[in-house]
């Protein structure tokens, strides 16, 4: 199962390059998008698009055709253990998997967002999940909060994809769907999955390890299980917030916006290394200095020293374009340079501290 579900992995990842290049993109340009980065954002947002719509039509298909149709939730634990799945059910249950381990390569290429560590915590929780209710024969509950979950992921890439093409009706029209349909699957039917999982589980399944038997149900998976869920309830309502503040701004007439987009503040990591290297070269430039006039060094060398670093500090100002002082002092200055470095690691440290 371990090899089929990482070759998943990479057809996802080529499929995901195919649809974006060959479908998305020229659909971008059709609809009058033509810079390259609305671009790119529009063919992101119909892939999520696709895939949902894919998985939860089959995900739903799989449930309605099983004994725990239309959320029973009672045949979750009263048939336990699943250990013997139809091939479709299997199929689309290690798929998932692979899905979501590839989302979560693909969050840390794509630029981060204000929820970065909500979905970091949201792909890891959903991949610890779907692993251990697979291991543990729990698939039915598994099935049933996929089902819940893929739903609204289809009217939010939908509302963003009319939002780039500048259709605001239709885009207000899927977002308010979106909205509805969030509280109600998220929210409201989660929980009953959740209430389910938690407290009917413990009634319904007595605790017990009996591999002979495929029974993998003890009060610590139970615990570990749960706390899961809950925790993934507590990500959901963080989200809520962000989903409250974007239908206000749709009420009160600001228009719709992505309230998580953090496209031109970002600051990525590898920015605040080359801001930290840039200011530890300031902030020593006044012992270099002191070095080269104890040693009688030669004006030609130190000019040259001089200028080689101004066009690194030149460098760094350009392209991580920081917020403190741009105006070229003298490295001959000590107080200047120390206070340049200084500036820069105080800089680089609130960033990361604003990041995380």
């Amino acid at each position: 199962d371990i090899p089929f579900v990482f070759a998943w992995v990479l057809y996802f990842t080529i499929l995901r390059e195919l649809v974006m290049r060959l479908l998305f993109t020229p659909l971008a340009r059709f609809c009058g998008i033509q810079a390259p980065g609305k671009q790119l954002r529009f063919a992101e947002q119909g892939w999520i698009l696709v895939y949902p719509v894919c998985s939860w039509s089959l995900g739903l298909y799989i449930m309605q055709t099983s004994p725990w149709k239309n959320f029973n939730t009672r045949e979750y634990w009263d048939r336990y253990p699943y250990d013997k799945l139809p091939w479709l059910q299997k199929w689309y249950y290690l798929v998932q998997t692979g899905f979501w381990i590839q989302q979560l390569i693909v969050l840390n290429m794509e630029k981060k967002r204000k929820d970065y560590p909500h979905m970091l915590l949201h792909h890891i929780i959903t991949i610890t999940l779907l692993s251990l209710s697979y291991c543990c024969n729990i698939t039915p509950v598994g099935n049933a909060i996929l089902v819940c979950m893929d739903l609204c992921d289809i009217f939010l890439p939908a509302a963003k994809l009319f939002r780039y093409a500048n259709l605001r009706t239709l885009c207000d029209a899927f977002f308010a769907i979106f909205a509805v349909s969030w509280v109600l699957t998220r929210h409201v039917l989660y929980g009953r999955l959740l209430y389910s999982a938690v407290i009917e589980a413990k009634q319904r399944i007595p605790y017990e390890w009996d591999p002979a038997r495929a029974y993998f149900f003890n009060s610590s998976v139970h615990r570990i299980f749960s706390g899961l869920l809950i925790f993934l309830q507590v990500l959901l309502l963080g989200w809520l917030y962000f989903l409250v503040v974007a239908v206000k701004k749709a009420i009160t007439g600001e228009g719709l916006e992505d309230v998580r987009s953090d496209d031109e503040e970002y600051v990525s990591l590898y920015c605040l290394l080359r801001i930290s290297f840039v200011s530890w070269h300031r902030l020593t430039s006044v012992f270099t200095v002191r070095r080269m006039k104890k040693r009688k060094w030669s004006v030609n060398r130190r000019n040259q020293r001089a200028r080689k670093l101004s066009s690194l500090l030149q460098l760094g100002d350009k392209e991580l374009r920081p917020s403190y002082e741009r105006e070229e002092r003298s490295l001959d200055d000590d107080y200047c340079s120390c206070r340049r470095g200084l500036l820069g690691c105080c800089f680089a440290v609130r960033v990361w501290v604003c990041i995380n």
